[in-house]
């Protein structure tokens, strides 16, 4: 897992233009988490052009959930009310997932490091909460760290839940499947010869993910338990792949 992130929007040079993140105490985590990109202890700066693709996919669903109820009730034209619907579709829930899928790490990582540094791990007064929010820019920070910090753990499940729900009823090939959630098995082999494990590749990752980071987070300060937390990771990892192929060789034979 690479955790050094690319800024492509290079938001840096303008984000404190648009909203006010300037705090004469904000650091990064550490110095390695300073080296890989991520400098500060505000979920937006850390973000980067992943705030920006965020801020883009929620008002494009916006903009064609307004525009539907306009050509619905108000201008009831059906073919634009058709492409509209295709729109729709087309985004739900593939964009998404899809998106959520690349952007996890980042997302993932920025909202811990202002769950760590900002809200001290949750251990924070009343009295501490309104300090650190006292303006609009530490405000949409604190509160989106803490949104995307609980979608990391709430969106895996849910996909684990989609893939189990189709999976039970054996229409994980069937192509109203594939249309809302098939980035969930993209390049993998789910036919009814596949093991049970394969549809839920997607899902393990980002668990596996989701493992590396907060050891990563909340261990900076215990370098030994840190290392041996890694260990014991990359031994999980090893250990499931060996029983993945044990499993594909059986299916094999």
């Amino acid at each position: 897992m690479n955790l050094v992130y690319m800024d492509l929007l290079q938001t840096d040079l303008w984000i404190n233009n648009i909203i006010d993140l300037e705090s004469s105490d904000d650091d990064a985590l550490c110095p390695s988490f300073k080296l890989a990109g991520y400098n500060s202890k505000f979920t937006i700066s850390n973000l980067g052009s992943t705030f920006a693709f965020l801020f883009v996919l929620i008002s494009y669903q916006v903009m064609l959930l307004i525009t539907k109820q306009l050509f619905t009730y108000i201008f009831p034209i059906k073919w634009i009310k058709k492409q509209i619907q295709k729109g729709l579709d087309q985004l739900y829930w593939n964009s998404h997932m899809r998106f959520a899928i690349q952007q996890y790490q980042a997302i993932l990582l920025s909202s811990l490091v202002c769950v760590n540094l900002s809200l001290n791990s949750f251990h924070i007064s009343p009295s501490q909460f309104q300090q650190i929010t006292e303006t609009v820019g530490e405000k949409m920070s604190v509160y989106l760290g803490i949104a995307l910090f609980a979608a990391s753990i709430l969106v895996p499940l849910a996909m684990g839940m989609v893939v189990y729900l189709h999976q039970r009823a054996g229409t994980l090939m069937s192509s109203k499947f594939q249309q809302r959630y098939g980035t969930l098995l993209e390049g993998l082999d789910v036919s009814a010869r596949s093991n049970f494990l394969k549809p839920y590749w997607s899902v393990i990752t980002l668990f596996r993910w989701g493992f590396q980071i907060s050891m990563f987070v909340f261990l900076k300060d215990f370098p030994d338990i840190s290392d041996y937390s890694k260990s014991l990771h990359v031994s999980f990892i090893h250990n499931t792949r060996g029983l993945c192929e044990a499993l594909c060789y059986c299916e094999q034979q």
